[in-house]
């Protein structure tokens, strides 16, 4: 699976970014995992488990959302899933630098995108 913009950085203000798959013509959102920078490590703090609500992934694996973020794979005027992924990240005021890998998935090939945002 080749990606373009397969690490995305944020400054602590947030913002909004787009990922892309470019050999093939859609992708969905299959998996993520949240880690917080802790004593100069990356630690774990949650991911997608079915039940729980830390990060939610919609029945269509076309969005996802934690308390910060925000990442869906828009539609296309057909009702398919386009190639893109957005991710949308809120004001990081913790002290904290925060990150996402974002499981996609295209047939059986898997690729993931990472968010990295710095903290205030």
């Amino acid at each position: 699976m080749k990606i373009e913009n397969r690490e995305i950085f944020f400054a602590a203000k947030g913002g909004c970014a787009v990922a892309s798959v470019t050999n093939y013509g859609g992708w969905w959102i299959c998996d993520a995992h949240e880690y917080s920078y802790v004593d100069n490590v990356w630690t774990e703090v949650a991911r997608v488990e079915y039940g729980k609500d830390d990060i939610t992934l919609s029945k269509d694996f076309d969005m996802l959302s934690g308390s910060w973020f925000r990442a869906y794979v828009p539609r296309s005027n057909k009702n398919l899933l386009t190639k893109y992924l957005v991710v949308i990240v809120d004001e990081n005021n913790t002290g904290t630098s925060r990150r996402i890998s974002i499981g996609m998935e295209c047939m059986d090939v898997f690729g993931s995108v990472s968010v990295t945002q710095r903290a205030e």
